[in-house]
Order: C-alpha cells, then structure tokens, then sequence
C-alpha cells in the first residue's frame, strides 16, 4: 500500500487542486480495499448518456499493486 495520492493532493492544495480518487469500496463481499486514482472518461462521440469509470489497479504515481 502505498501513500501516493495523500501526497500529491497534499502538493497540489497550493492550487487548489486535487487528485480524483474513490472512496474505499469491495470488489468482493466483506473486502474494503484503500482509495484508488479515478480516471476521467467522456463519451467520444458527444452524446448523451453515462460515461464508463475507470478506476486503476496500480498506483499511477509510484505503480505500486492496489490490494
């Protein structure tokens, strides 16, 4: 585990700016992993309706293995 995005977003308050992350959430039953980065996604062809989120399974700072 690693402490990547409490980090960046810690350099990043200067701007006033912050790291989109997920709260902690299961992939299994009874399982809460630690935050991950969410990566922004659009629909590419400028129609309405819901967009996919992403969310990483390696830390895309340090690429440490999320849990």
């Amino acid at each position: 585990m690693c402490d990547c995005i409490t980090s960046i977003n810690k350099k990043l308050e200067t701007r006033n700016t912050r790291v989109d992350s997920s709260f902690p959430f299961s992939f299994e039953e009874g399982k809460v992993d630690e935050p991950r980065v969410v990566l922004s996604t659009h629909r590419a062809d400028g129609k309405r309706g819901k967009s996919l989120t992403m969310v990483a399974s390696y830390c895309p700072f340090c690429g440490t293995k999320y849990t």
